[in-house]
């Protein structure tokens, strides 16, 4: 039909789409303000419309960080953002009941308050900053403890530059969507579901446990078992819990099948998957050593 489409854009400040349509497809409505205009008595209309997207600067991350130059070394890596930066996690606080953040960046070991009893603090305020822990820690368990607590990610140096970049592009991306679902509900949803938040995860979690061994079990039978739609479930476990409900769903397999495996270190991966209710034992198995640093003979 003769249509064309061009885009113009320009990183972290605008896209521009151009649409030309033959005349022939055009209809006026008199009645209505003019939307498209005629260049040039040619054959063509153009509407153009900037779409801008918004700037990585207007996005803002807080660096809790003892040592100097690495604050330097990250600011530099993350120029894009506004940064605020603290030495430690009792200074974090401090600033946290005053700003908020896109995304807080934290080291595990500091003086004062270490990153560990940071996040801690800040789950306990029902914050749902993403929160991404830099650190020369190692062990296995270090990492556990801090994934226990429900961190975006854990990472250890030295690392990529682009590993981290694209690690905070993802966290605020997800804060960005909790974020739109709280501004569609209503005042007084948003009042409920802070009142009840604790009691619909322990009711989610509940009935996820019962169900644990059906291979079956989704996020429709979930909703069933709430007396909820679909959908409802899906937003209110999004709030409340940060994640959707396969997530959830996920992670309580993950979390049953270390402690059978903390229990029986020689189970079989067949056995394995069927007390979890996972078709794959294999994939399944894989996600599991991802998760958990397991390494099995």
């Amino acid at each position: 039909m003769k249509f064309l489409l061009n885009v113009k854009s320009i990183p972290e400040k605008e896209t521009i789409f151009k649409i030309t349509i033959p005349n022939t497809f055009i209809q006026k409505n008199t009645e209505d303000k003019e939307i498209l205009t005629i260049e040039n008595n040619q054959n063509t209309t153009h509407n153009t419309v900037p779409l801008k997207t918004t700037p990585e600067s207007k996005k803002s991350i807080l660096i809790v960080e003892d040592n100097d130059d690495m604050r330097d070394y990250l600011k530099l890596v993350l120029k894009k953002y506004t940064i605020t930066e603290v030495t430690n996690g009792q200074e974090a606080l401090d600033v946290l009941k005053t700003a908020t953040f896109n995304t807080i960046i934290t080291d595990y070991m500091m003086p004062v308050m270490d990153g560990l009893e940071l996040v801690k603090a800040v789950k306990n305020l029902g914050l749902k900053t993403p929160i991404v822990v830099i650190t020369a820690r190692l062990d296995d368990v270090g990492k556990l403890n801090m994934l226990r607590l429900g961190i975006d990610a854990y990472i250890t140096k030295p690392f990529l530059e682009e590993q981290l970049r694209i690690t905070i592009t993802r966290s605020i991306a997800l804060y960005d969507q909790i974020n739109a679902l709280e501004d569609k509900i209503s005042p007084k949803e948003k009042i409920s579901l802070e009142n009840n938040s604790l009691l619909f995860d322990k009711q989610l979690k509940s009935y996820i446990s019962d169900n644990i061994q059906n291979k079956n079990f989704g996020v429709d039978d979930l909703a069933d078992l709430m007396n909820l739609s679909r959908s409802s479930v899906f937003r209110k476990t999004k709030l409340i819990l940060g994640q959707t409900p396969n997530e959830v769903i996920n992670e309580a397999r993950l979390q049953k099948a270390r402690i059978l495996l903390d229990e029986n270190p020689n189970i079989r991966k067949k056995e394995l998957a069927e007390a979890i209710g996972v078709y794959n034992a294999t994939y399944f198995y894989k996600k599991l050593e991802e998760r958990f640093l397991i390494v099995r003979d």
